[in-house]
């Protein structure tokens, strides 16, 4: 069971910040990743479609006997890890609590914003565990539609997204808040951008890098963990276009330079 490879979704490349972050702490797990970027984003989509979606990439894991599955997606964890946690004898997590938690041990004015997708925002999570962990916190969130398709188009560095970025986080900055949960996981691919944009001051919480502290926790916990020196195996699955996928995981993950596979998820295909 250790040495089974630990599996990662997303509706695209954002969770590639989730893979790197994990491959920092766990560098001998075996790991499987599968972007959905055939349906990108998540975050203009209804429930049905993203619990459909999620289905569909958690059967294809399972098909590469995952001891694990990570929900390395803000817009998946809202609303498909509930359904999919009853239905799928495997350990499912998601990003939504390490973030929350994360940004909760960072505050120190109790001000907190969160920056996601429209769906994320759509369903109050972060505000509600938030809230529920520290009554006495205050949350704003705004949803940022446009930085998904700056990343995944591979724009993040480009001037142009800079002024972008500053328009979009105006009414943050107007704001009296001392952190920001980049609650999409694409958003940390964005970092300096945003962190130009509302200065030093201002703490940035990567929900996903949080997540990966979270599964080291859980595997170890579980006994789960490959503690003996190895070389790991990486595989990286997209519904999208493999080349398009690997301008952007080349930029981020560089030391790994695997190219994805292509992989059909709809009407039960893989």
């Amino acid at each position: 069971m250790q040495e089974r490879p630990i599996g990662f979704l997303d509706s695209g490349v954002g969770g590639l910040t989730v893979i790197k972050a994990a491959v920092k702490l766990l560098p001998y797990e075996n790991m499987v990743f599968i972007g959905d970027q055939a349906h990108l984003p998540y975050g203009n989509k209804t429930a049905a479609q993203i619990i459909k979606y999620v289905r569909a990439a958690v059967n294809f894991l399972q098909t590469k006997e995952v001891k694990a599955i990570v929900f390395a997606c803000n817009t998946a964890t809202a609303y498909a890890l509930p359904v999919l946690q009853a239905e799928v004898d495997l350990p499912l997590l998601g990003v939504v609590e390490s973030g929350a938690r994360a940004a909760l041990a960072q505050t120190q004015n109790q001000k907190i914003a969160v920056l996601a997708t429209q769906a994320t925002v759509q369903t109050d999570i972060y505000s509600k565990l938030l809230h529920q962990l520290n009554p006495t916190v205050a949350v704003h969130s705004w949803a940022m539609p446009d930085f998904v398709p700056i990343v995944e188009n591979n724009q993040a560095q480009t001037p142009q997204t800079q002024s972008l970025v500053d328009r979009c986080l105006a009414p943050v900055r107007a704001w009296d808040m001392d952190t920001i949960i980049l609650g999409c996981t694409h958003y940390p691919i964005l970092a300096p951008a945003i962190q130009a944009s509302v200065g030093p001051q201002v703490h940035l919480v990567d929900a996903g890098a949080a997540t990966a502290v979270t599964l080291k926790q859980f595997l170890n916990q579980q006994q789960l963990a490959i503690k003996q020196p190895q070389q790991p195996k990486y595989e990286f699955y997209t519904t999208g276009d493999p080349q398009a996928f690997d301008q952007v995981a080349q930029q981020w993950l560089p030391e790994l330079m695997i190219p994805a596979q292509a992989v059909n998820l709809d009407e039960g295909a893989i």
